[in-house]
C-alpha cells in the first residue's frame, strides 16, 4: 500500500509539473479498465480516496479519447457549456500508453477565460508523458495489483458468504421436508402398531403403504441433495457424465431443453480440475436457469492442448456484457465476476459473449493438469 501511495504522489508532482509547463489551473490523471474508471489522481488539493469520483465531464471526455486514441482540446464556448465550472476557460485531453495500449488519459483544466490551450501545450504535455511513460506504466500495474486485491477479498467473502447461505438452504430444507416427514413417517408406523394389536389389518396396510410412499420421496430428496452437495457421478463417471447428468435435470425440473456435445476423447482428469471445470460449469448453468428466461442451451466439452473448453450457449434473453461488467462487484452482477475470478485462480479464463435478445454464449477454459 505504501508503494502505491508513494506513486500516486508521483503521479501527482507531475501533474504539477505539467500543469506549470502550460499554465493550467488543475488537471486529473484517469485510469480506465474497459470503460470503467479504474483509478485517478487530481490536483489542488481533489481527494482520490476510495469512493470519490472526478466530475462527471472529465471522465466522458477522458473515456472519448481514450477510446479514440487522439487528443483533444476544447475551447471557448465549447468548453463553457460542457466543462464542470463552466467558466470560459479551455480543457486538453491527451491518451497515455499503458501495456502498450491506450490505458488512460491526462485532463488538464484553464479557468482563465483569456487562456486559451493550443497545439504548443499539446506537445508540452506530450513530450512530458513521454519521459515518464514507465511511471504511468507503472501507476497502471500498481492500480491494477490493487483492483485484483480487492476483488479477491471481496471473491473470498462472497464465497464464505455463499457457503453459509447454502448450509442455511440445506439445514433448512432438511429440516423442514425430510425431518418433518420423518417425524410423520414414525408417527404413523405408531398408529399402524396399534391398528395391528387391534386386528385391522387392511387399515394397517393401507397406512405401511402410505408410510413407505413418503420413505421412498424422503430417500429421492435425499438423493438430489447429496448429488447437489458433490454428485458422486463425478467421481464415478467423470465432467461430462456429471454436466449431462445436471442438463438433464435442468430440462426436468425447468423445462430448459439440453444437450451435451463432447468433441473427440475426453480422459478423466485429476480430481481437482475436474471438481473445478463442474463448479464453473454449474455456476453457468445455474445463471441460465435463474436470469436468462431461455428455453433451449447447448454445452460443448473440448480438450484444446493443455485446457479443457467448456461452452456453454443459450437462447435466452441476452444482456450487454460491457454495462454488466462495469456493474460487476458493486450488487447484483457479482455472480460474473465470481466466475472469472474463479477461474482465472484456477489458471484459465472466461470469454462471454451476448446481445440483449440476443442469448448468451459463455466459455470456460482451464487447464487440465494441476
Amino acid at each position: 500500500m505504501n508503494e502505491i501511495n508513494d506513486v500516486r504522489k508521483h503521479m501527482r508532482d507531475l501533474l504539477d509539473l505539467i500543469m506549470g509547463l502550460v499554465h493550467a489551473e488543475s488537471g486529473f490523471l484517469l485510469v480506465f479498465e474497459r470503460t470503467r474508471l479504474a483509478a485517478w489522481v487530481g490536483t489542488h488539493g481533489v481527494p482520490d480516496a476510495e469512493g470519490g469520483s472526478p466530475p462527471d465531464t472529465v471522465i466522458s471526455t477522458a473515456l472519448e479519447v481514450v477510446r479514440s486514441g487522439k487528443p483533444l482540446i476544447a475551447t471557448g464556448r465549447e468548453y463553457a457549456e460542457g466543462g464542470p465550472g463552466g467558466t470560459g476557460g479551455s480543457s486538453i485531453t491527451v491518451p497515455f500508453l499503458g501495456k502498450g495500449r491506450v490505458a488512460g488519459a491526462l485532463h488538464m483544466e484553464g479557468a482563465d477565460p483569456d487562456h486559451r490551450f493550443c497545439q504548443d501545450d499539446l506537445v508540452k504535455i506530450e513530450d512530458a508523458i513521454r519521459d515518464v511513460g514507465v511511471d504511468i506504466e507503472n501507476l497502471f500495474l500498481y492500480l491494477k495489483m490493487e483492483e485484483q486485491k480487492r476483488l479477491h477479498r471481496m471473491l473470498l467473502s462472497k464465497m464464505i458468504s455463499a457457503q453459509e447461505d447454502e448450509r442455511k438452504r440445506i439445514a433448512a430444507d432438511i429440516h423442514d421436508d425430510t425431518v418433518q416427514s420423518l417425524i410423520g413417517s414414525f408417527y404413523r408406523l405408531e398408529g399402524v402398531e396399534l391398528l395391528i394389536e387391534q386386528e385391522r389389518l387392511s387399515e394397517a396396510r393401507e397406512e405401511l403403504s402410505k408410510t413407505r410412499a413418503s420413505l421412498q420421496r424422503n430417500i429421492s430428496g435425499m438423493r438430489r441433495l447429496m448429488f447437489d452437495l458433490h454428485p458422486s457421478i463425478l467421481d464415478d463417471a467423470g465432467l461430462a457424465p456429471a454436466i449431462e447428468n445436471y442438463v438433464n435435470r435442468m430440462e426436468d425440473q425447468d423445462g430448459i431443453r439440453g444437450v451435451l456435445h463432447v468433441e473427440g476423447e475426453l480422459e478423466r482428469l485429476d480430481s481437482t480440475v475436474e471438481v473445478t471445470l463442474y463448479r464453473l460449469a454449474q455456476e453457468v448453468l445455474t445463471n441460465v436457469r435463474k436470469h436468462s428466461e431461455a428455453t433451449e442451451l447447448v454445452v460443448k466439452v473440448v480438450r484444446r492442448g493443455e485446457m479443457i473448453e467448456i461452452s456453454i450457449r443459450d437462447n435466452g434473453v441476452g444482456f450487454d456484457v460491457d454495462e454488466v461488467l462495469e456493474e460487476t462487484g458493486h450488487g447484483e452482477h457479482f455472480g460474473l465476476k465470481s466466475l472469472i475470478e474463479r477461474a482465472e485462480l484456477a489458471g484459465g479464463r472466461v470469454k462471454i459473449e451476448s446481445c440483449p435478445g440476443e442469448g448468451t454464449e459463455v466459455t470456460v477454459l482451464v487447464p487440465w493438469r494441476k
